[in-house]
C-alpha cells in the first residue's frame, strides 16, 4: 500500500498529512508525502514493513511484522513494534514500550516509558550532521530486555516514581 498526498482522508495541515483512525495493509505501507509527516490519530499496521521518507507519529501504536524506517523521526503514544528493526533519522519515541525483534538505530535518542526490548544491537545519537552530545545519545526507559546489546548511547533507566509522575503530566 503507497500513501501519498492523493490517499482518501488525508488531511494537510502544513508541515505534515493528518489520517483519522487506522491504516492497516496485509503487505508493506510506503509513507511518500515529500518532505511531510504522516499523523494517524489510531494506530498504523503492516503485516511487513513500514517505510516513511520523512517521519511517522500515531495516536496510539505502531507496528510491523518486519521493520519500520523513517527518514526523520518515529513516534507513537502507545507501543512501537517490528519484528525485525525499527531505524530513524532522527529519534524513537513511544508513550509505553518499544520491541524491535532485532535491533534499533536512531540518529538521536530513543524514549519510552515501559519495556525497550531488541535483540541484537541498538545504537542512540548517530547522527552524522553535528557532534554527539549527552542529550541525543540518551536511551530512556523503565527496563531493558530481549538480550540485545547497547552500543553507541548512554541508558537512563527510569525509577517507578517517574514513570508515574511521567503518566500524570500527559
Amino acid at each position: 500500500m503507497k500513501i501519498d498526498k492523493n490517499y482518501p482522508g488525508l488531511k494537510d495541515i502544513g508541515w505534515a498529512y493528518e489520517f483519522s483512525g487506522s491504516i492497516e495493509s496485509d503487505a508493506e505501507i510506503e509513507i511518500d508525502l515529500g518532505n511531510k509527516w504522516l499523523i494517524v490519530t489510531g494506530s498504523i499496521r503492516a503485516k511487513t514493513f513500514i517505510e516513511a521518507g520523512e517521519g511517522i507519529k500515531a495516536g496510539w501504536g505502531i507496528e510491523a511484522g518486519w521493520g519500520i524506517k523513517a527518514g526523520w523521526g518515529i513516534k507513537a503514544g502507545w507501543g512501537i513494534e517490528a519484528g525485525e528493526g525499527i531505524k530513524a533519522g532522527w529519534g524513537i519515541e513511544a508513550g509505553e514500550g518499544i520491541e524491535a525483534g532485532w535491533g534499533i538505530e536512531a540518529g538521536l535518542s530513543v524514549r519510552c516509558k515501559k519495556v525497550l526490548s531488541f535483540k541484537f544491537n541498538l545504537f542512540a545519537g548517530t547522527a552524522t550532521w553535528k557532534k554527539p552530545s549527552e542529550s541525543p545519545c540518551e536511551i530512556v526507559c523503565l527496563r531493558v530486555e530481549g538480550g540485545g546489546e547497547i552500543k553507541y548511547g548512554k541508558l537512563k533507566l527510569l525509577s517507578q516514581s517517574q514513570k508515574t509522575q511521567s503518566e500524570k503530566a500527559i
